[in-house]
């Protein structure tokens, strides 16, 4: 890529951005949301037109018209915001558009090279299975395979970890290690530092639409990489230090004993302290995220009982959640916890509209008043509430969700992923924020998939597999080792153990 630009109303994405990739190489691409690293691999891709700048595959000049003309070029693609169609199968997905369009689909052909490549990379995927029928994880390996069946000279791989267990995730890692043999040049964006370090052969940084550093990883050390990112030093973990005696005598907010939902999860029994920060390790599967929903009133249990300051509590929906002091951050924000086709402030005040009408009227006047302190306190940028959610980068979607949330004023706040494909300063913000919440008393429960975000700022952590609590732990009983070691001997003892009325499958 030479010079290329792109500009959006409002906003040059990509300013005069200069990046090329060599054959066998991992190329990582990093910054912050709304760097622009969105904007260069769907130009990269054919997915968007630059406005200005050349582009060259080898020494010859294209015009990437569309993804499907990238894709016959040679380039392929994993996206973060997945681009499969549910309603056909894992095969159907893999080869669409590249299947041929002479005589009868031949499906038993389509099934047979995508079973050949998920044996050849050991993914347990099943060609035949309906893609709205799989999980999320399946869903980005089915994005895998389809990225490497017409064997590119060119991957794109946009988080491509952002929904894999840690045991999916190194497989991919070992993908990526055969296809740098074959010579296949790839494109690495990810917001997960350790991944940089592990994978790349080079490192770009992009920074408000500039390039602002293309370096060998070598060269490079987390101070280093975080700065060019961000521009200045970044305080990026805030080990928790609190003392076993203070967290001891923290008074219990929410009591949770022997809460079940069939097939899901089983006599799950924790406490969330007034001022702590609870941590909830799982593998993906584990259950964790269900016990969430389930706390927050969207799914409904089999028995158990909840209590808050000591009074049995019964949350029916989220209505009565909200109504008890709970909030929830979902796993997914733009599926669960935004309208992005409505305007920034008509998600900060959704859930507190009712606070602005009179005569059954909206006061738009005080929405606004409302919203623009809401977006200079949390820091939202482009910082206009008139502008559709849509057009914000992940990370300031995320902060238009937490303070959604927290306009409730909630005693008790569920965060569930709460920096997944966040930037590294957002991350800083909202793990500043989090403790700063705890400090004024509210009960935070933080589910995450990054054991280092669990270690470093929960107080407690509590550990579950298979729909069930192992234990809870204070933070200096455990390291990532302990908590795996704890989740594997827990995972062999139930394969051992002969089946009885419990589900086995969650």
């Amino acid at each position: 890529m030479r010079n290329v630009s792109k500009a959006f109303p409002g906003i040059q994405a990509l300013n005069r951005v200069n990046f090329d990739l060599k054959a066998g190489e991992v190329h990582a691409l990093v910054g912050e949301n709304g760097a622009g690293k969105s904007t260069l691999i769907k130009i990269i891709t054919g997915v968007l037109q630059k406005d200005a700048g050349e582009l060259f595959i080898a020494e010859d000049k294209v015009e990437l018209l569309n993804p499907h003309h990238a894709r016959s070029l040679g380039i392929g693609a994993i996206f973060q915001e997945l681009s499969l169609i549910p309603s056909l199968t894992v095969a159907e997905n893999v080869f669409l558009g590249s299947e041929g369009t002479r005589g009868r689909l031949d499906r038993r052909l389509l099934f047979k090279k995508t079973k050949d490549i998920c044996t050849k990379y050991r993914l347990d995927l099943d060609p035949k299975a309906l893609v709205e029928e799989l999980s999320t994880a399946r869903r980005q390996l089915t994005e895998i395979v389809k990225a490497i069946a017409s064997q590119p000279c060119i991957v794109v791989m946009d988080e491509p970890t952002s929904a894999l267990t840690d045991e999916e995730s190194r497989i991919l890692f070992s993908i990526i290690e055969d296809l740098k043999q074959q010579s296949v040049g790839i494109i690495y964006v990810t917001h997960r530092m350790n991944e940089v370090f592990r994978l790349a052969d080079r490192v770009a940084v992009l920074r408000d639409g500039v390039m602002v550093a293309d370096l060998l990883a070598s060269e490079l050390d987390l101070d280093s990489l975080v700065k060019h990112m961000v521009g200045r030093e970044v305080e990026l973990y805030e080990k928790s230090n609190r003392k076993r005696e203070e967290l001891e005598s923290l008074e219990p907010l929410l009591q949770v004993n022997g809460l079940s939902r069939e097939g899901v999860f089983h006599n799950v029994s924790f406490e969330a302290h007034k001022g702590e920060i609870l941590g909830v390790a799982g593998m993906v599967g584990s259950g964790r995220s269900e016990v969430m929903r389930a706390l927050f009133g969207i799914d409904q249990v089999d028995g158990g009982e909840t209590s808050i300051l000591g009074k049995r509590v019964n949350i029916r929906n989220p209505k009565d959640a909200i109504a008890l002091g709970i909030a929830m951050l979902p796993e997914s924000r733009k599926l669960q916890g935004l309208v992005l086709m409505h305007s920034v402030e008509m998600n900060l005040t959704q859930v507190i509209l009712r606070k602005f009408i009179s005569w059954l009227l909206v006061n738009f006047r005080k929405v606004r008043e409302y919203s623009l302190e809401r977006i200079d306190q949390f820091d939202i940028r482009p910082g206009d509430p008139r502008m559709a959610l849509e057009n914000l980068s992940g990370g300031n979607q995320q902060k238009v969700c937490i303070s959604k949330w927290l306009s409730t004023k909630p005693r008790v706040l569920i965060v569930d992923e709460p920096t997944l494909g966040i930037d590294v300063r957002t991350k800083s913000d909202i793990h500043h924020l989090l403790r700063n919440l705890a400090n004024q008393g509210v009960a935070i429960i933080m589910v995450s998939s990054e054991m280092e975000e669990l270690l470093t700022h929960s107080d407690r952590i509590m550990v579950m597999n298979q729909g069930h609590v192992l234990g809870t732990f204070f933070n200096d009983e455990l390291d990532q080792e302990k908590i795996m070691a704890l989740i594997m001997k827990e995972s062999m003892s139930r394969r051992s153990t002969p089946v009885g009325n419990e589900s086995t499958q969650l």
